[in-house]
C-alpha cells in the first residue's frame, strides 16, 4: 500500500477549531475532532506535525532557527486523519503512525530536515482495531499513540505503543513491537498481561531496555514491594523480548490522576519521572510546605530503578505534565516544564543530573505539552498551547544559559469551519445547516474505519435509516472534483 504526498512551500490554513469528546457515547457539539500535535528538534530547527482531522490529513512544518516556517508537507487525506508521533533516532527523523480507516496497518515515514520523504514503510496486521479509539482524546494535543516510545537501531524499529488508555472506556492495550524497516513483523507482545494488568500511561527508551510508567490492577509484577494495588509504578522491560526486568514504586503517595498521574524520560543512564502525589517527598526541597494534599514531585532513578533523589515543585496548582516534560543537554543538565493552573504560568526548571536547581523561571506560554533541545543551537524548545477550545499554538526558543526567550513562532490559525449536519445526536435524517450549491459526496464510516456507504447529497438531507445506533464519521467532499471539504462525527440514537 502506498501513501502519496503533496509538498506545499507556503503557509496552509488549518482548522484548529474543535472541541473535545469526553466519551464515545457523548457528542460535544463540535462538527470536528480536536487537533493533535507532534514535533521533533533537528540540527537546523524543528519539524512540527499537526493532525488536522477536520481536513483529514497530517501536515508537517519545517521551522527554521529564527522561527520562520520555510516548508510544509501534507499527507494524503483520509476519513479520520492520522494518529502518530514524530521522533528522532541516531540523527534521523521519523513519523510513526496508523490510519484508523485502514484497520491493522501501521505506517513509518523517514523525513529529512527539508521534509523530503526518504523512506516509507507499511506493516499489515500490526495495529489492533481498538486503536481507532484514539479519535477520542482527553489531553490537549496528545493522543495515546504519542505517549509511546520509539527507537531505530540499524534497520529495526523498536516501539512501545499505547493504543488504548483505560479512561477511554475499556481495558488498557499497550503493545511492544519489533518491526523491520523493509516491512517485516518480527515480534508483537501485548504488555497488559505480564503477571498482572499494568495500566500504562507513558514510556521511554533506554539503551537496552524500555520503561513504562503507570499503576497496577491486580497482583504485583516481580519487583513490586508493597502489594498496593493502585501504587504508582515504574517498570523496566528487556528491549529484546519485552520481558519485565524490574519494577519500583514512586517514593510519594501516588494519586494516579492529574493529566494521567505520571510520566518519565530516560537520559544518559538515569530515569527522570514526574508524579502526582498526595504528600511531599521528605528530605527533598519544599518538603512539608506548598501543597500537603495534592502536589507534584520529580524523582530521579538509576537505570536499574534505584531511587537517587527527589524534588517537590515549589507551589500549589500543578498537575503532572502528560507530554514530554523533560529534556537533557550535552553537558548533562536536565530541563523540566509544567503549567501552574492557579497562577496561569508555565514554570521552567534547569537542574543538574541530581535535581539541584540551576535556575527556575516563569513564563506566559500556555500549557507546555512538549520540550526538547536543538542539537546544534542547544536552545530549549517549548511547544505551548493556550487553551483547549480554538487553541493558539506557539513554539518558544529559550536560552539554556539564562532562561531568556530567544524567539517565538505562532502556527497558522483556524480556517473556516466545514459544513455541519444537524440535529446531532439524531434519531432521524440529518440536514445541512448551509446546503452547498454543488452536490456533495458523503462517505459514512464507523469508528473502526469501516466504510458503511457513500451518498450523493444535493438537497442538504442525509438519511442513516439503514445503520444501527452508534457513532459515525462523515467525510464530506465535492461530488465532481473529489476535493475534501470536512469531517464530522455524528451520533445516531
Amino acid at each position: 500500500m502506498r501513501f502519496p504526498f503533496t509538498i506545499a512551500l507556503f503557509c496552509l490554513r488549518l482548522c484548529l477549531s474543535a472541541q473535545d469528546f469526553e466519551e464515545f457515547s457523548e457528542l460535544s457539539g463540535s462538527p470536528a475532532y480536536r487537533t493533535s500535535f507532534t514535533s521533533v528538534a533537528t540540527g537546523g530547527g524543528l519539524i512540527y506535525g499537526i493532525n488536522d482531522a477536520t481536513a483529514g490529513t497530517m501536515i508537517f512544518y519545517k521551522i527554521g532557527p529564527q522561527g520562520a516556517i520555510t516548508a510544509t508537507l501534507s499527507l494524503e487525506p483520509t476519513c479520520c486523519g492520522y494518529y502518530g508521533g514524530l521522533f528522532a533516532s541516531g540523527g534521523r527523523y521519523f513519523f510513526d503512525a496508523f490510519r484508523p480507516d485502514v484497520p491493522g496497518t501501521r505506517l513509518l515515514l523517514e523525513l529529512d530536515e527539508e521534509l523530503n520523504v526518504l523512506r516509507e514503510v507499511t506493516w499489515e496486521g500490526v495495529a489492533p482495531e481498538v486503536g481507532a479509539m484514539n479519535i477520542s482524546q482527553q489531553t490537549t494535543g496528545l493522543v495515546n499513540f504519542n505517549r509511546g516510545a520509539r527507537r531505530i537501531s540499524g534497520d529495526t524499529l523498536y516501539a512501545v505503543v499505547p493504543y488504548l488508555l483505560p479512561q477511554l472506556g475499556g481495558r488498557p492495550f499497550t503493545q511492544y513491537e519489533i518491526l523491520g524497516l523493509s516491512g517485516e513483523v518480527y515480534f508483537l507482545r501485548d504488555l497488559k498481561n505480564i503477571d498482572s494488568l499494568y495500566v500504562h500511561y507513558y514510556s521511554t527508551m533506554g539503551e537496552d531496555a524500555f520503561y513504562l510508567f503507570g499503576f497496577m490492577e491486580g497482583e504485583t509484577v516481580p519487583g513490586g514491594n508493597d502489594g498496593n494495588s493502585y501504587g504508582g509504578l515504574i517498570g523496566k522491560f528487556d528491549l529484546r523480548n519485552g520481558q519485565v526486568q524490574g519494577t519500583t514504586w514512586f517514593e510519594g503517595n501516588f494519586l494516579g490522576s492529574g493529566t494521567d498521574g505520571c510520566m518519565g524520560q530516560y537520559f544518559d543512564g538515569k530515569v527522570y519521572a514526574s508524579a502526582y502525589t498526595s504528600s511531599s517527598l521528605q528530605g527533598a526541597p519544599y518538603a512539608g510546605s506548598g501543597c500537603p494534599e495534592r502536589t507534584v514531585a520529580i524523582e530521579v532513578f538509576n537505570e536499574n530503578l534505584q531511587f537517587e533523589r527527589g524534588y517537590n515543585l515549589p507551589t500549589c496548582g500543578f498537575l503532572t505534565n502528560g507530554g514530554e516534560a523533560f529534556a537533557a543537554d550535552r553537558e548533562g543538565y536536565i530541563y523540566y516544564a509544567n503549567f501552574n493552573q492557579q497562577e496561569s504560568a508555565t514554570y521552567l526548571f534547569k537542574f543538574d543530573s541530581l535535581l539541584n536547581v540551576v535556575w527556575m523561571n516563569t513564563y506566559d506560554m500556555g500549557f507546555p505539552y512538549a520540550i526538547k533541545l536543538t542539537p546544534q543551537e542547544n536552545y530549549l524548545i517549548i511547544d505551548g498551547i493556550d487553551r483547549i477550545i480554538d487553541p493558539t499554538l506557539r513554539i518558544f526558543r529559550v536560552d539554556t544559559a539564562s532562561g531568556a526567550i530567544v524567539s517565538s513562532t505562532e502556527l497558522p490559525g483556524a480556517a473556516a469551519s466545514a459544513p455541519a449536519f444537524y440535529p446531532n445526536p439524531t434519531a432521524g435524517p440529518l440536514r445541512l445547516e448551509a446546503p452547498s450549491e454543488r452536490p456533495l459526496r458523503v462517505r459514512v464510516y464507523g469508528l473502526s474505519g469501516r466504510l458503511h456507504g457513500a451518498h450523493r447529497v444535493e438537497d442538504g438531507t442525509l438519511g442513516l435509516d439503514s445503520l444501527p445506533a452508534g457513532a459515525y464519521i462523515l467525510q464530506l467532499s465535492d461530488w465532481e472534483s473529489g476535493e475534501l471539504i470536512g469531517v464530522q462525527r455524528v451520533v445516531k440514537r
